[in-house]
C-alpha cells in the first residue's frame, strides 16, 4: 500500500506519525496491510491513556492479559456497581448484540458471545404494542422474560434494551426492582426497542412520551411475570431453558442438548461437531425460533387458556362489584358498556369499567376499589396506590372519571384546598393523609365531603356492636367535572346485609355543544371563460333545466324556478374553486397540508408532525414572496412607480381607514341609539334640500347619475385615445411615469462621452493623490478634523467616483488606488461601460 506522493498526502502522513503510536511509515503500512486479507475487519488500537494520581493507567491491562478492565477501586469510590459487565470489556462485548453475527477479538483472544434471551431460565414470551405506531398493521414488539442463570444474578438483572440489534441500556431496573426488597431480583427482560429514539452517542434514549409509556408497560409486564412465577412456587433455577453455541466458521447459532456441560465446550466449535445430525453442516440454514421452541409454544397456548380463564373470573368479580350501575344499560337498547379492565395480574384491588357517553367521545370511566385494611402493612398500601395509579393512567383526561369504593381511610372534618370539603366526619388518620396526598397529585376531589348532611347521612361503616361509625367510603371525581356532582350522601337504612352503608350520588355531565363552522367553497366561475368544454356543458344543462320548467303565475315563483335551474346546472358542471388563503403568500400546497392536519386531530403525533411541516413551508413561502415583491419594487422604481408603491403597501400591510363609521350630532357627540341615528339622517337630508345653489360649485350640485354618465364617457374616450399614443410617451399615461435623462440614455444605449472624460480625469487625479498620502489626501477624502458645517453636505469627489466606478465602498476604492495597474483597469472598465 503506497500513498500518491502529493503534498496533502504527505501532510496527513506526518500528522499520523506525530500524534499516534507509529514511529515510521513502515509500521503504519504493516498495520494497514494486515487488514487487506478481510475487507470487513476493524482494528482498534488504544493509546495515549491518562495516568491517575497513583501512577496507574485509567484502564487496567495487568489484571487479565486477555481483557481490558475498568479500575474497580474507582468504581467503588463513586458508588457504582462492580458487575463484570461494567468492569470488563470482554464481558460487555459478549452481550453487545442481541443476536451476534461477527467475531470480536480483544487482545488476540476471541470473545465468547451469547444470545442473552436464550441464556435465561424460566423464560416467558410477551409482547408490547408501541403507542401511535405509524404502520398500518399493528406492530407487536416481542419481549422475553426470564431469570438470570449467572453467579452474579443479584447484580445483573433488569431490562436489556437493544436498538437495531445493538445494546443501548443494560440491566435497567423497572417495577419491583426499584423497591428496597427482594422482589424482582434476578429477573431479566430482553427487548429490541426500534420504535424509540436514541441520543446522539447511542448510550441512552430520548425520554419522550413513547419512552415513558414503554417503561411503564415493561414495569407492569415484569411485575406480572415475577408474580406469576413466584405464585406458582417454581424455582428460578441455575440452568438456562436452552443452550446455544456459535460456529466459528459460518457464525450460525446451533442448539445443544439441555444436559450438555457448557464448561467442556472447546474454544473453537464448528457445525460438524453438532450432536444433531440434521444440522452438522455450515450450509444448512440456522434453526428458526419455531423449530427450537416448539415446546415453548405449547406452554404459551396453555398459558393463554389459563389467562383467559382468569380474565373471565375477573369479569364476574367486576360485574358483581358494579351491579348497581347496570341500570345504565336500559332494556331494549344497545348496552352502554364499552370495556373493562379486571386483569388479575394488574388490578387485584381495583377494577376499571368504561361506559358510553353522549357524545361518543365523552365516555364515563368508573374505577371500583377496595383498599387494604388497617391490619395490612405499608407496603400493601403502596402496592394498592400503584395499581390504582396504573388504572387511572389508562383513562383519558378529557373523559369524566369516578373512583369509588372502600378506601379504609378517614379524611376527617375540615376543608383542605379544593380537595376535601368542609363536611367530612371524624378526625383524619395516616391513611387519610395518604389519600388526600394522592388526590392532590392527580387533581381529584372527594365528592361526599362537599355536601352538608346530618351525621347519620355521613358515616359509611359501623364497627361490630355499632359502637363506632366512620366515613371510610368515598367517591372521587376529576376536578374539571366537579360541578357535575349534584349530591352525595349515605343511606344507613338500606336493606342490605353489610356493615357498610351504600353511598349514592347524583352525577350529571352536561357539556357545551360545539358548532363546527361550515366552509362554503365557491364555484370557479373563471373556467366558463377559459374552458370551452365546461362552458358548453353548462349551457346545455341550463337549457335542459329551462325546458322542464312549468309556467308559474306568480313572479316570486318564477324567480325561484329560474334561480334553481341556473344554480343546479352550475353546481353540476362548474368545478368548485379552491379555498382562499388568508395570507397572500400562502400556496396551494400549504392549504392541502392544512386540510390533512385538520383530519389528524385525533392522532397527536401525526398532528404535531404536520404542524412542523406547515410552519417550515410558511416561513419559506413568506420569504420567497417578500423577495419577489422586493425584486418587483427594484424593477419598477423608475419606470412605473405606481406598481412600486402598490407592492410596498402589500408588504407593509398598510390599510387606510377614512372614517370610523360613527355618526355625530351637531355638537360633535357620538350617537349610539338607533332612534337618534334615524333622526340625525332626517335632519341632514332636510338641510341638503334647503341648500342655496348660489353658495356652492356646480359640480357639488350634480346628481350621482350625471357623475356616473361622465365617468362612462371618459372611459370610452380613453379607450379610443390609448391606441393612438406612441410607445415613447412617458408622462400623463397610466402605467408610465416621467423618466430621467439617465434612464432615457440607458434605453437608447447611448453613452455620455463628455462626462466619461471628466470622470476619467478625476479618477486619474484621485489615484495620484491617494498614493502620495499628503494634505491633498485628507482634503479629497474629507477626513479633516473639526466640526461639519450646518445644512445638507456637499457631495464629495470620492462619492461620485465610487458610483461611476461601481467600486462598492470608499475603503475598497482607496485600497485599489495603491495598485496602479488595478486602478487603471477599473477606470478603463468604467469608461468602456459608459454612464
Amino acid at each position: 500500500m503506497e500513498h500518491d506522493g502529493s503534498r496533502e498526502s504527505q501532510y496527513n502522513l506526518n500528522a499520523i506519525l506525530k500524534h499516534s503510536v507509529f514511529n515510521s511509515e513502515d509500521e503504519l503500512k504493516e498495520q494497514l496491510n494486515s487488514l487487506l486479507k478481510s475487507r470487513k475487519t476493524t482494528k482498534i488500537i488504544i493509546s495515549n491513556l491518562k495516568k491517575m494520581d497513583d501512577g496507574e493507567l485509567e484502564l487496567d491491562f495487568s489484571s487479565d492479559e486477555k481483557d481490558i478492565r475498568c479500575r474497580e477501586a474507582d468504581l467503588t469510590s463513586t458508588g457504582l456497581a462492580t458487575s463484570k459487565y461494567r468492569t470488563s470489556l470482554r464481558a460487555y462485548c459478549s452481550i453487545l448484540f442481541l443476536k451476534p453475527r461477527m467475531k470480536i477479538i480483544i487482545r488476540r483472544e476471541k470473545v465468547k458471545t451469547k444470545i442473552i434471551s436464550k441464556s435465561l431460565g424460566r423464560t416467558m414470551k410477551d409482547s408490547y404494542q408501541p403507542y401511535n405506531s405509524k404502520s398500518e398493521e399493528k406492530k407487536h414488539v416481542p419481549i422475553t422474560f426470564g431469570f438470570s442463570c449467572e453467579k452474579g444474578r443479584d447484580e445483573n438483572y433488569g431490562m436489556m434494551l437493544y436498538y437495531k440489534n445493538r445494546l443501548i441500556k443494560a440491566f435497567l431496573h423497572v417495577g419491583y426492582q426499584k423497591h428496597p426488597d427482594d422482589r424482582g431480583i434476578g429477573v431479566v427482560g430482553v427487548v429490541d426497542v426500534d420504535f424509540l429514539q436514541p441520543i446522539h452517542n447511542k448510550q441512552d434514549f430520548i425520554e419522550d412520551n413513547k419512552y415513558n409509556l414503554a417503561m411503564r408497560a415493561f414495569a407492569t409486564k415484569l411485575n406480572a411475570y415475577f408474580d406469576k412465577v413466584t405464585n406458582a412456587g417454581t424455582s428460578s433455577g441455575t440452568q438456562p431453558d436452552m443452550q446455544h453455541v456459535q460456529c466459528d466458521k459460518c457464525l450460525k447459532w446451533r442448539r445443544l442438548p439441555d444436559t450438555f456441560d457448557m464448561d467442556t465446550l472447546p474454544k473453537k466449535w464448528y457445525c460438524e461437531n453438532n450432536f444433531d445430525a440434521n444440522y452438522k453442516s455450515c450450509s444448512i440454514p440456522e434453526q428458526t425460533d419455531d423449530e427450537v421452541a416448539a415446546q415453548t409454544k405449547k406452554d404459551q397456548r396453555q398459558g393463554k387458556r389459563q389467562s383467559k380463564s382468569l380474565e373471565t373470573e375477573a369479569e364476574k368479580k367486576l360485574l358483581t362489584k358494579l351491579f348497581f350501575i347496570s341500570v345504565l344499560a336500559k332494556e331494549g337498547k344497545q348496552s352502554s358498556l364499552i370495556s373493562f379492565l379486571g386483569q388479575p395480574d394488574i388490578n387485584k384491588q381495583s377494577s376499571l369499567i368504561s361506559f358510553l357517553g353522549q357524545p361518543d367521545i365523552n365516555n364515563l370511566n368508573i374505577i371500583q376499589v377496595y383498599a387494604p385494611t388497617s391490619a395490612c402493612s405499608d407496603d400493601d398500601i403502596e402496592k394498592f396506590y400503584e395499581e390504582l395509579e396504573e388504572a387511572r393512567t389508562q383513562c383519558s383526561q378529557q373523559n369524566p372519571l369516578i373512583i369509588m369504593g372502600d378506601f379504609n381511610a378517614k379524611v376527617g372534618e375540615g376543608r383542605e384546598e379544593n380537595i376535601v370539603g368542609p363536611h367530612g366526619l371524624g378526625t383524619r388518620n395516616l391513611r387519610g393523609e395518604k389519600l388526600v396526598e394522592w388526590c392532590k397529585m392527580n387533581n381529584l376531589i372527594i365528592g361526599n365531603t362537599w355536601f352538608q348532611q346530618p351525621p347519620r347521612r355521613k358515616w359509611t361503616w359501623k364497627s361490630p356492636g355499632e359502637e363506632i361509625r366512620n366515613q371510610i367510603d368515598f367517591i372521587l371525581l376529576s376536578h374539571r367535572f366537579r360541578n357535575a356532582l349534584l349530591s352525595a350522601k349515605s343511606y344507613p337504612g338500606a336493606d342490605c346485609y353489610s356493615d357498610h352503608a351504600p353511598v349514592i350520588a347524583k352525577y350529571k355531565v352536561k357539556l357545551k355543544k360545539t358548532h363546527r363552522k361550515i366552509i362554503n367553497i365557491k364555484l370557479n366561475l373563471a373556467t366558463l371563460k377559459s374552458n370551452q368544454a365546461i362552458r358548453e356543458k353548462y349551457c346545455i344543462a341550463v337549457q335542459n333545466n329551462f325546458e322542464t320548467l312549468g309556467e308559474a303565475e306568480e313572479v316570486d315563483q318564477q324567480w325561484e324556478d329560474f334561480k334553481a335551474a341556473v344554480t343546479e346546472a352550475a353546481e353540476k358542471e362548474i368545478p368548485k374553486g379552491t379555498r382562499k388563503a388568508k395570507q397572500r403568500w400562502m400556496t396551494e400546497d400549504i392549504l392541502k397540508i392544512m386540510d390533512k392536519r385538520r383530519l389528524a386531530k385525533d392522532n397527536k403525533e401525526e398532528y404535531e408532525t404536520l404542524q412542523k411541516v406547515i410552519r417550515k413551508k410558511c416561513d419559506e413561502a413568506k420569504e420567497n414572496w417578500i423577495n419577489d415583491k422586493c425584486n418587483c419594487i427594484d424593477l419598477h422604481c423608475r419606470s412605473t412607480p405606481q406598481v412600486m408603491y402598490r407592492n410596498i403597501d402589500e408588504i407593509t400591510g398598510k390599510k387606510t381607514c377614512s372614517s370610523t363609521g360613527c355618526l355625530k350630532s351637531k355638537n360633535g357627540d357620538i350617537i349610539m341609539e338607533k332612534e337618534k341615528i334615524l333622526e340625525r339622517w332626517e335632519e341632514y337630508i332636510s338641510e341638503l334640500g334647503a341648500t342655496e345653489c348660489e353658495l356652492h360649485r356646480t359640480i357639488s350640485l350634480m346628481s350621482h347619475v350625471t357623475k356616473l354618465l361622465l365617468r362612462i364617457i371618459m372611459m370610452r374616450v380613453r379607450n379610443k385615445i390609448k391606441p393612438e399614443i406612441a410607445e415613447e410617451q412617458c408622462g400623463f399615461v397610466e402605467g408610465k411615469a416621467k423618466k430621467t435623462n439617465d434612464t432615457v440614455l440607458e434605453e437608447a444605449h447611448t453613452r455620455r462621452l463628455l462626462i466619461s472624460k471628466i470622470r476619467k480625469r478625476q479618477a486619474t487625479f484621485f489615484g495620484h493623490v491617494m498614493r502620495r498620502e499628503k494634505l491633498e489626501n485628507l482634503v479629497t477624502t474629507g477626513m479633516l478634523e473639526g466640526k461639519r458645517s450646518r445644512g445638507k453636505q456637499r457631495e464629495k469627489l470620492i462619492e461620485g467616483l465610487i458610483d461611476w466606478l461601481k467600486a462598492g465602498k470608499s475603503l475598497e476604492a482607496i485600497e485599489a488606488t495603491k495598485d496602479r495597474k488595478k486602478w487603471r483597469t477599473m477606470i478603463a472598465n468604467a469608461v468602456k461601460q459608459g454612464t
